[in-house]
């Protein structure tokens, strides 16, 4: 039997068998030679730079987007050529359409049997949906549920990082526990014990605005953390302390309203302590210095703070 004819030009069919094969693929697909320059790519790739493959094809990442993200791909890509083998990272990226995503490149060295074409190929993968979920599950696990505030999971967290910040010159860690809430739930039950809380904590977070880290520690315990660094610090520790206290003792004076004929005034009592990184100071020592301050102020009749 005869054997059908062998195609004259078996390179070009493969080539354009490749191409279409990669054209049907929905992930952005690229390659580029040693130069960094790109020699191919397919329609999604296309689709996501917003260029056509004859507006790529020769031309380096520095010509074709912006300083910052170009630099990002170069140097991945010069890591990958040095080093040889695979490479995967992840990176925020500008599509064609102005928005950002979140992707993560795979890419690895090409060798062909044309020198001038080796060099990497890569594909994107988005991850914009994954990385947003991780990143409110992340304020989930960082947030008090009832008012929106931190919780004590991440000022706990915040106080470690301080702890070790060498740049840190000090810090203010300020305890609040509301005075006599429990007359609160007991007179006007517990959902207007949750409202006073989400109230006084959204008073909190408006007087400290970008100056401290506000936290609900639990129940009726709040918590505020301020940082001073070394090149900035403009205020001894005893003033910083003293310009947080003035306006929340004013907070005291101002109303909360709870619903319908439900106003109140609430009290609270305020201990006060200094974090120098330097002293040796341990978040447990944080803690019972800021607790001993508190319990001060309440012993010597409550609305008042100590340090």
């Amino acid at each position: 039997m005869d054997r059908p004819a062998k195609d004259s030009s078996p390179q070009i069919a493969e080539f354009d068998l490749l191409q279409n094969v990669i054209n049907a693929v929905p992930t952005p697909i690229f390659y580029k030679n040693a130069k960094g320059q790109y020699i191919g790519c397919n329609t999604a790739f296309e689709h996501y730079v917003g260029m056509s493959k004859q507006e790529l094809i020769g031309y380096h990442v520095f010509e074709l987007f912006e300083p910052e993200l170009a630099e990002v791909y170069h140097q991945a890509d010069q890591a990958l050529l040095n080093s040889g083998g695979k490479q995967i990272y992840e990176a925020r990226v500008k599509f064609a359409d102005g928005s950002y995503h979140d992707v993560m490149f795979h890419k690895a060295i090409l060798n062909t049997q044309f020198p001038e074409l080796n060099g990497v190929v890569g594909a994107i993968l988005d991850i914009t949906e994954r990385k947003d979920m991780e990143r409110q599950l992340r304020a989930i696990a960082h947030t008090d549920s009832l008012t929106r505030v931190a919780n004590r999971y991440f000022i706990i967290r915040e106080l470690e990082n301080i702890l070790k910040d060498k740049h840190l010159k000090y810090a203010v860690y300020i305890s609040i526990d509301l005075d006599d809430f429990k007359q609160v739930n007991d007179t006007y039950g517990h959902p207007a014990g949750d409202k006073l809380l989400v109230q006084f904590s959204k008073r909190l977070k408006q007087m400290m605005g970008q100056r401290g880290l506000v936290a609900r520690i639990g129940g009726d315990e709040f918590a505020i953390l301020l940082t001073e660094r070394r090149a900035k610090a403009d205020k001894t520790p005893t003033e910083l302390i003293e310009s947080i206290m003035q306006p929340l003792m004013h907070m005291m004076n101002e109303e909360i309203i709870l619903g319908t004929n439900k106003r109140l005034t609430i009290g609270y009592s305020i201990g006060a302590t200094l974090i120098e990184p330097n002293k040796h100071n341990s978040i447990e020592k944080v803690l019972q210095r800021a607790d001993s301050a508190l319990y001060k102020a309440k012993r010597e009749g409550k609305g008042g703070w100590s340090l």
